[in-house]
């Protein structure tokens, strides 16, 4: 198994790991630091040093086809490629072509990105281990897909599928996504072929949504609803009746009490989250939340997201900027889905602002947020 790493030490760890926990068979690992900057070289002693794993450690100019010919790894016929990059956009033709031209020989070729190391390492070798290994005890897996991110890379196959799609970066985004459901429809298989099917709860979810062009944005960490809404589905034989669809104001902080709940485990005091197994079994009428808080204060940083908090209902988002601006949002969610009108200064909902506003003062007293924290967030430049 050959390595070439490029300025990615958090994604070289996890794939070394992911090498040493999943590979049975036996097999000399050789990582190619390719010119590189950062600490990838502490990473892999830090990583292997105490492991029995046979490893050697090169390090070669940033060019493929002269790596290959100084190393001499064309000959390593049979072997196993797994090359990881940074690059945030690849050109798909120039892509596949770095790839593949230096490395003819070889049995397997993987590009590895931040993207694709999840699709490798289940693919491979890992997708049934754990729960193939437990199937006599309880167990939990989480599975953090990091799809769809940068770069937006996908199988040759879904790229063909989406090649009608003319914006570059919805095309990519469309082959990715499916790439991401055809890993998750094998897995999905895996637990039902292992007999787990019936007695297994499956949550699909995400970390927040994104943004395609809406309002202009292309990335997420607004509150507006196409980066502040989070896809969920729960699959629960027997206790969650199939086809169930619910409208109430949820969030993912809520997923470790539900969690604890199912599991039979009382949940500590100090969670900030509530339950979700009232709504998933139906009792609607415990459920009393009427809306939830955000706030994001990574500002200035690289992505230049103004710092933000609101409240959210099922009928209105009261949004306050602040930092270096001082402005106010309100929207109407029923009569304004796509949130394209600040009703904030309309007359008509003088008597929602004064509402929602103590609100959400009351909300930030409750999460434990305040002006305080908002300024010891800020980020000074050296």
């Amino acid at each position: 198994i050959i390595l070439t790493v490029h300025n990615k030490e958090w994604l070289l760890e996890k794939v070394l790991e992911g090498i040493y926990y999943n590979t049975r068979t036996p097999y000399e690992l050789i990582i190619v630091i390719d010119g590189c900057t950062d600490n990838s070289e502490r990473v892999v002693w830090d990583t292997l040093l105490s492991t029995p794993v046979d490893w050697k450690l090169l390090y070669a100019p940033d060019v493929f086809e002269t790596k290959a010919n100084n190393l001499g790894l064309k000959a390593a016929k049979g072997d196993k490629v797994i090359i990881i990059q940074d690059d945030m956009i690849v050109n798909e033709k120039d892509w596949n072509v770095r790839m593949e031209k230096p490395f003819k020989a070889f049995d397997d070729v993987f590009a590895v990105t931040a993207n694709t190391a999840h699709n490798w390492i289940y693919n491979e070798n890992s997708k049934h281990i754990d729960m193939e290994d437990n199937l006599d005890k309880p167990f939990f897996i989480y599975w953090a897909i990091n799809s769809p991110h940068y770069p937006l890379q996908a199988s040759e196959k879904w790229r063909r599928r989406y090649s009608h799609i003319k914006d570059e970066k919805r095309r990519r985004y469309a082959a990715f996504m499916s790439s991401m459901d055809e890993a998750i429809g094998d897995l999905l298989e895996e637990i039902d072929q292992l007999g787990l099917k019936e007695n297994t709860i499956v949550v699909y979810t995400s970390d927040q949504g994104f943004y395609l062009g809406e309002h202009g944005w292309y990335d997420k960490r607004f509150i507006y609803d196409e980066s502040f809404k989070t896809p969920l589905m729960i699959k629960w034989p027997n206790k969650i009746k199939p086809g169930t669809t619910n409208q109430e104001m949820v969030q993912n902080l809520d997923f470790a009490q539900t969690f604890l709940e199912a599991a039979m485990i009382d949940a500590p005091q100090d969670m900030q989250g509530e339950s979700l197994i009232p709504l998933l079994t139906g009792d609607t009428e415990s459920w009393d939340r009427e809306a939830v808080y955000y706030h994001y204060y990574e500002y200035p940083s690289v992505h230049m997201a103004k710092r933000h908090y609101g409240i959210v209902n099922k009928e209105f988002k009261l949004v306050r900027f602040y930092y270096d601006i001082d402005e106010w949002e309100l929207y109407d969610r029923l009569n304004d889905p796509n949130e394209m009108n600040n009703v904030y200064d309309d007359p008509d909902y003088k008597d929602v602002v004064i509402k929602l506003t103590q609100e959400l003062k009351e909300m930030r007293v409750k999460y434990k947020d305040s002006e305080e924290l908002d300024k010891s967030f800020i980020y000074k430049k050296k």
